[in-house]
C-alpha cells in the first residue's frame, strides 16, 4: 500500500535502479546490495521518501514525523502530502486509528485548499483502507465510493481496469 507513496504517490522517486550512459541508454544496472544503501547527504524528507520506496516503514516512520513537524508551520498541500504519507505509513503498520487522525486531517486540509482530484481520490483511498482496519466497514465504502468516483474524475479517459487500489 505505502509502495505508492510518494511522500504521496511515489511522485519523487529517488531512482529507479538504471543509470543512463551519455546516449540516453540504460547503462549497467545497479546491484541490488548497492540500491539499498542510501546515498549520503539526503534532506530527512528525502531519507524517509528513500526508506517508503524500499518499504521501510518502520525506519520511514519516524522520519516522516519529522517532516510532519518541519511542515506543520508552512502548511499546504505538501504538508497533507506528507500527513497522507504518515497515515498510510501508520495503516500499514497496524494503527488504524492513528492513521485515521492523519488521513482525516489530510482530507480536511486537501479540500479547503483545493487539491486535485488524483490526490483526494488517494487519500479516500487510504481512508477506505483504515476504516476496514479499524472495522468501520459502512465508513470505509463510503471512502472507497469516494476514491472511485475522485479517481474517475481525475481521469476520464483511462481505461485502466482499477479505479481504486481497494477494488
Amino acid at each position: 500500500m505505502c509502495a505508492c507513496v510518494c511522500l504521496v504517490c511515489s511522485v519523487f522517486l529517488l531512482g529507479c535502479g538504471e543509470k543512463k550512459d551519455g546516449g540516453g541508454r540504460p547503462a549497467e544496472p545497479v546491484s541490488a546490495e548497492l540500491q539499498d544503501v542510501m546515498p549520503e547527504g539526503l534532506a530527512v524528507e528525502a531519507q524517509a521518501e528513500w526508506m517508503l520506496d524500499r518499504g521501510r516503514y518502520a525506519e520511514a516512520l519516524p522520519l516522516l514525523e519529522v517532516v510532519v513537524e518541519e511542515r506543520r508551520e508552512v502548511g499546504g498541500l505538501r504538508y497533507g502530502e506528507v500527513l497522507l504519507s504518515l497515515g498510510m505509513v501508520r495503516d500499514a503498520q497496524g494503527d488504524a486509528a492513528g492513521a485515521l487522525v492523519l488521513l482525516s486531517e489530510a482530507w480536511a486540509l486537501f479540500e479547503q485548499d483545493g487539491a486535485p482530484a488524483a490526490m483526494l481520490g488517494a487519500c479516500a483511498d487510504a481512508l477506505g483502507l483504515a476504516y476496514q482496519g479499524a472495522g468501520e466497514f459502512a465508513d470505509a465504502e463510503q471512502a472507497f465510493h469516494a476514491a472511485i468516483g475522485l479517481r474517475r474524475l481525475a481521469s476520464p479517459k483511462s481505461d485502466e481496469p482499477w479505479v481504486s487500489a481497494s477494488q
